[in-house]
């Protein structure tokens, strides 16, 4: 396990998290990306990845982040984006995962941003329960994956390197992604824990698993950094490739 307290900026934070994230992608010695920012950032809005998902038979949409510019590479990893928001509001334009998906593109990823299914109210009550809509939200995540599979020649995307992670509420929903009984479609090149958990499941997590990269707020409120913790202890008591940075006094919203 490696173990930083990083410096409250957030610039600082993004560059620690790139940095170690990129070697966690990285695949036969293939860098998984740049360290610095390289390329201007082209995005695609809007593309449906799932249609008619569910009772409201709402279609599902994803905004691509990509590279562009000369020298952009031909082949590149790719990463899927998960907004939080409590599993009950949020979208695929909160800033954070905004701004994440611009970094990692003008280093040389793909980014998917991704909307879910998310809890609605009726008749003054939120539907569906809060387990089912975490297992919409997986299960939507996986069609956004095997899309991204599908689609990869089309983007330039090598689907050797194509991994998983979000904040808070997302990154509950890419841990399960990842570690859960029903894995998604394909091979998960590693999972980006960002103010997640897994609450009292750690044991979801293996040893077949991929390498697992968690950032938590030791002054988080809304998800504990016990909850960080737990999740490196248990990738570390198997043996798993992690990295964890724990940014002192930064709070649940990075």
């Amino acid at each position: 396990m490696r173990a930083l307290r990083a410096a409250s900026g957030r610039t600082s934070i993004l560059a620690l998290s790139i940095l170690s994230f990129s070697n966690a992608v990285s695949l036969n010695g293939q860098s998984a990306g740049f360290v610095d920012s390289v390329f201007p950032v082209q995005v695609t809005p809007d593309l449906g990845y799932a249609a008619r998902v569910g009772a409201s038979g709402a279609a599902l949409q994803l905004d691509l982040y990509e590279p562009a510019g000369p020298g952009a590479p031909h082949l590149r990893p790719a990463f899927v984006a998960i907004h939080g928001g409590g599993l009950a509001a949020g979208d695929k334009t909160n800033a954070n995962i905004v701004e994440l998906c611009r970094a990692l593109a003008s280093r040389g990823y793909v980014c998917a941003a991704i909307n879910y299914r998310l809890r609605t109210t009726t008749d003054g009550v939120l539907q569906p329960s809060p387990a089912q809509a975490l297992q919409n939200a997986v299960d939507d995540a996986g069609r956004a994956i095997a899309w991204i599979t599908a689609q990869a020649s089309a983007w330039r995307i090598d689907p050797r390197r194509i991994a998983v992670g979000g904040s808070s509420a997302g990154a509950t929903i890419a841990l399960r992604v990842g570690y859960g009984p029903t894995r998604s479609v394909g091979k998960i090149a590693a999972v980006l824990s960002w103010s997640g958990s897994l609450y009292a499941s750690p044991d979801l997590i293996d040893a077949s698993g991929p390498p697992l990269f968690i950032v938590h707020g030791t002054a988080d409120t809304l998800v504990a950094v016990e909850e960080a913790r737990s999740l490196a202890r248990r990738a570390g008591a198997i043996s798993l490739p992690h990295a964890v940075y724990l940014c002192e006094g930064i709070g649940h919203n990075m």
